[in-house]
């Protein structure tokens, strides 16, 4: 009798040991990261856990997402609210603790020189322009990003440099939200008889309306290295190069952009 009175003592010993194991996991602390960098176009709150955190904290922050990833030269941050609003439904994810609000950045790739000059050379080469590339290395307007690594590249504008012998040359990612539109200044060497060909590059897209009025755009402003995109209606419609009006939904604000793509718009911040 007393063997089992004493094997019914230390059950009961043991349960409670458990019960408050799990207590205490549940109540440890977790402090995400100062920061954090994302490869996919959403954000998982997964992304914002430290390499220590607990299996189950991780499972559970799997489960919810935070939005899109920004794009490259943006920053998106977190407050505290934004992630207690996430989580308070979650038993395994009340120890989360941030000590500053988190920027998240997507992690972005430098498009290599290498691809740009063989974009050019096989734009000049379609064109049947007669026209060479000179040796000397041609100039980027500014280090130019991408939200993926060697992606495909095409001519969308050619224009005469008025200041030096050669061609003003904007490229784009053939998917658009890869990357933006850049220029990059190309020196040649060109028969003169053919030089027109080169220079009229995309005339058909130029008349093309790539915006038409009422149609909701993305409007990207730019202020290198910074970049921010808002969602913005065409008040007016435009093809390539042609400055549009365009107007913030929420704040009722009006701009005056570029047409730089179809539904894309760009201007100066």
């Amino acid at each position: 009798m007393k063997l089992a009175i004493n094997n019914s003592w230390l059950q009961w010993v043991l349960l409670a040991a458990l019960v408050l194991s799990a207590e205490c996991a549940s109540s440890q602390t977790t402090v995400l990261l100062r920061a954090a960098n994302v490869s996919r176009d959403t954000i998982w709150l997964s992304d914002l856990l430290p390499p220590e955190a607990s299996t189950a904290t991780r499972r559970a922050a799997e489960q919810i997402e935070l939005g899109r990833t920004p794009q490259c030269h943006t920053t998106r941050f977190f407050e505290a609210a934004d992630i207690e609003r996430q989580t308070s439904s979650w038993p395994a994810l009340r120890g989360l603790t941030l000590l500053s609000p988190v920027p998240v950045q997507r992690t972005c790739f430098p498009i290599r020189r290498e691809q740009v000059q063989r974009a050019i050379s096989k734009f000049i080469q379609g064109k049947e322009s007669g026209m060479v590339i000179v040796g000397a290395p041609f100039s980027l307007s500014e280090s130019i990003l991408a939200s993926r690594e060697n992606p495909a590249l095409e001519v969308e504008q050619a224009l005469p440099d008025p200041a030096r012998p050669g061609l003003q040359i904007r490229l784009r990612c053939v998917e658009r939200t890869v990357c933006p539109s850049f220029w990059v200044n190309v020196p040649t060497q060109q028969r003169p008889q053919r030089l027109s060909t080169a220079v009229t590059a995309h005339e058909t897209a130029k008349n093309t309306m790539l915006v038409e009025s009422g149609q909701r755009v993305m409007l990207t402003f730019e202020d290198p290295p910074m970049r921010m995109q808002v969602p913005v209606t065409c008040l007016q419609r435009g093809s390539l190069g042609k400055q549009v009006r365009a107007m913030d939904p929420l704040t009722h604000r009006v701009f005056r952009a570029e047409v730089t793509g179809a539904g894309a718009l760009t201007a100066r911040l």
